[in-house]
């Protein structure tokens, strides 16, 4: 099916018409899948001769809106149920469409259960009037007698217009006796059935200019209803807020309903009042506006969350005054901890209300002190502690040092830290030696500060600050500021928390500043090294293989029982290189190799030429023939045997891994690691497919789709991957599918249309044939289109 709609997508028109010819059955089977509707119905679309189902499949667009509109004009009722629950919804054209085309509602396949009728009447609610449109009698007789309550008069009244248009006298008597809740609107209907026109009876004493505006319907429907959580993308359209409150008191809404109305920024304050009332929480989070006193409201106090919530929108937003929170609001912590201190307005606004704080540490740490108990405003307190009342802080209360790895600030800490980043930086500055680790630590790692205020902050604090704002997941040019102070406790910070590279964790265990000189490796990074989690971060150990130092030769051997005899001599010849034999008998002391390997280093030990004994053991085993007779092994997953062999300082003997795979000596779960590799090179890659068309897919579905990730682009499965069939999907997109990695690279239309213009040109039989080959053919795309055109003639 993908394969036809491909090719239809790269001929030309004159073979694209041979195509559908000579494909007939399977692209009506093809037109059906696309477009999710009934065979039968394509088929008869098909056969008017006029409809092009060949720019329909390759193209889709406006093509796919003229088979809708085809579709919806048949007048069948299973086409339209198709219609109507399709992704995405369907138009209100498809909608006019059907009901035009309906001709006998009475149809009894348009009422089946879960029919076009019943889903209809499912989705009433959302939209009764449109509901009411139908010309079936016992949908709008329904949707009246169960809706009239929940609606406006006159839009009941409309209600009961579309059954006596739709239906019986008989029917109009029946709504009538339905509990329709409007005072009289019972006995109207009741008079109505005995009216010569009832329609036009009922009509008559229809409210003018009420609910005229079907949208305007539409939305006092959704707020009786209140289904779920409203969308905040949803267009409001203007309401007459008279005739809300008239409805209010007809039927007041009850605590979901009268939350939605505030949706609206034009709400009376007088409804947005009822609706606090009602449920304060849905108030809180839907209201497009909420008046000033809510920063006062004691129900709120309880709902942090959704206080912050409020004053952060209603200031961003202009509808709280940040003067009046400022000289009016209470308590000063509450309010300063709601403030959207990352907003301009906010920064130029605290910035002046704080001046007379001047740059004087004392007042800082004397305003972070009473901060969480001050009952007044901000205004208040900033003044009481201006003035030099009271007791003055002088050093930072509650000191703490730097978490690791580093945590958000909370609270009184979180307030102040937003505060600081509000002022010039010439406060923080000032504040610098008086701060402790932790606010250091919060505003290095979550404020992203100046230079100024960050050289500043290391400047008081030394490595403490440095070592502090390491303890993250920082960016790469974070990171390689921090690397260049070459400090011990920052690296081994650095080590544990950062995302370093493999070469900067190398680096740093090899004892190797960022300068290029070479010292012993600090303490600090041993200890970190020492409780490195194994079973998630082994090779942040195994780095250390080949740095020759002691220290931390003497973690590697004491952590790891390294698996391979390459991997153990690696570490030894290290450590005699940097320290002499004397180092490689203390680290066999440990007692920590094979009794083989003990055996062979100790005689190394007693020759002159012994370090060179130990390079030529570790270059036997680092044979490719080694490595994948390891590889092969049963032991654990493919996946981690591979991890381990890398770690311990192997490459992947990519050649051998070829020829291997060529072979057939390498089992699925090799080759599927392999693939996996960050460094796979094209070669396997062409290998991998190789064998898998010889043996079956690997263990993941979308291996196909990794390669692309790992280099390869898709002129490259075009021209050398075998089995079309099994990437054709990779490459040439399904439009019926979404996937999330097809972004990451574009469909190769030109090389593919280049490979079928000159293999194939504008021959229909060789197309033809190409597309009988490629389910089952095994060679690779340029060698299927080859055999095709031969053996078109």
């Amino acid at each position: 099916m993908h394969e036809l709609v491909t090719a239809l997508r790269l001929a030309g028109p004159d073979v694209r018409a041979a195509l559908v010819e000579r494909f007939r059955t399977q692209i009506t089977t093809t037109v059906t899948e696309y477009a999710k509707l009934p065979e039968h119905a394509i088929a008869k679309i098909l056969a008017d001769g006029d409809f092009d189902a060949a720019g329909y499949l390759a193209e889709g667009g406006p093509f796919e809106d003229d088979l809708m509109l085809r579709a919806a004009r048949l007048g069948d009722p299973r086409v339209a149920l198709a219609l109507l629950g399709r992704r995405g919804g369907i138009s209100e054209a498809l909608l006019r469409e059907i009901r035009t085309h309906i001709t006998d509602p009475e149809d009894p396949a348009w009422h089946v259960e879960r029919g076009f009728v019943h889903t209809l009447r499912a989705h009433a609610a959302a939209d009764p009037l449109a509901a009411a449109a139908w010309p079936f009698p016992k949908l709008v007789f329904d949707v009246a007698s169960d809706l009239c309550k929940d609606l406006p008069y006159a839009v009941a009244i409309d209600l009961c217009v579309a059954v006596a248009d739709r239906g019986d006298r008989e029917m109009l008597r029946r709504l009538a006796l339905r509990d329709l809740v409007h005072t009289g609107l019972n006995d109207l209907v009741m008079a109505a059935a005995d009216a010569p026109s009832p329609s036009a009876y009922l009509a008559d004493l229809r409210p003018p200019e009420e609910w005229i505006d079907a949208a305007a319907v539409r939305a006092i429907a959704a707020v009786r209803r209140h289904d779920g959580k409203p969308s905040q993308d949803t267009e409001l359209p203007p309401l007459d807020w008279d005739l809300v409150r008239r409805e209010h008191e007809r039927r007041p809404f009850d605590r979901d309903s009268l939350p939605w109305l505030t949706r609206w920024p034009d709400c009376p304050d007088d409804l947005v009042a009822a609706a606090l009332s009602a449920h304060l929480v849905n108030t809180v989070e839907y209201a497009a506006r909420l008046p000033f006193d809510i920063v006062e409201n004691p129900r709120l106090a309880d709902w942090n969350y959704h206080f912050r919530d409020v004053v952060r929108r209603g200031v961003t937003a202009g509808w709280l005054s940040l003067d009046r929170l400022l000289t009016e609001a209470v308590p000063a912590g509450r309010i300063a901890g709601a403030l959207p201190y990352e907003a301009d307005e906010v920064g130029t606004t605290l910035a002046k209300a704080l001046a007379p704080l001047g740059t004087d540490p004392v007042n800082w740490l004397t305003l972070y002190s009473r901060l969480p108990r001050f009952e007044g405003t901000i205004a208040a307190l900033v003044d009481e502690v201006a003035s030099g009342a009271g007791k003055r802080a002088t050093k930072f209360p509650r000191p703490l040092p730097a978490a690791m790895p580093a945590t958000p600030p909370e609270n009184t800490r979180e307030t102040f830290l937003g505060i600081l980043r509000a002022m010039p930086d010439e406060v923080t500055i000032a504040l610098a030696p008086y701060l402790d680790a932790r606010s250091v630590q919060h505003i290095l790692v979550y404020r992203e500060p100046s230079d100024t205020v960050r050289d500043a902050l290391v400047a008081a604090h030394g490595s403490v600050a440095l070592a502090g704002f390491a303890a993250h997941a920082l960016e790469r040019d974070r990171v390689e500021w921090l690397m260049a102070h070459d400090d011990p406790a920052t690296d081994a910070s650095l080590f544990a928390h950062a995302p370093l590279t493999d070469a900067d964790r190398v680096r740093m265990l090899a004892g190797i500043r960022t300068d290029g000189s070479r010292g012993p490796v600090p303490q600090e990074l041993l200890d970190v090294l020492g409780e490195v989690n194994l079973g998630h971060y082994r090779d942040r150990v195994t780095a250390g293989l080949t740095s020759g130092d002691l220290g931390v030769a003497r973690v590697v051997a004491g952590r790891l029982r390294l698996a391979t005899e390459g991997g153990r001599m690696r570490l030894l010849v290290s450590v005699w290189e940097r320290n002499g034999p004397e180092a490689v008998r203390e680290i066999l002391g440990m007692d920590r190799f094979p009794a083989s390997t003990v055996k062979a280093v100790e005689a190394a030990l007693a020759q002159p030429d012994g370090i060179d004994r130990l390079r030529a053991r570790m270059a036997a085993d680092d044979m490719p023939e080694e490595f994948l007779k390891r590889l092969r092994k049963k032991s654990l997953y493919a996946h981690d045997r591979l991890r381990k062999l890398v770690g311990e300082g192997r490459d992947v003997p990519w050649d051998a891994a070829v020829a291997a795979a060529d072979a057939d000596t390498l089992d699925r779960d090799v080759v599927d690691a392999l693939v996996d590799r960050p460094e796979l090179p094209a070669e396997f890659a062409y290998a991998a497919l190789r064998w898998a068309a010889r043996n079956g897919d690997l263990r993941s579905a979308d291996w196909r789709e990794h390669l692309l990730l790992r280099g390869l682009t898709p002129e490259d499965l075009l021209r050398h991957a075998p089995q079309p069939a099994r990437y054709l999907k990779v490459v040439a997109f399904d439009r019926r599918h979404q996937n999330r990695r097809r972004g990451r690279w574009a469909e190769p239309c030109e090389a593919a249309r280049a490979l079928v213009d000159e293999h194939l040109g504008t021959n229909p039989d060789a197309w033809t044939v190409a597309l009988h080959l490629l389910p089952d053919f095994t060679g690779t795309l340029p060698e299927l289109l080859a055999t095709a055109r031969a053996a078109a003639g």
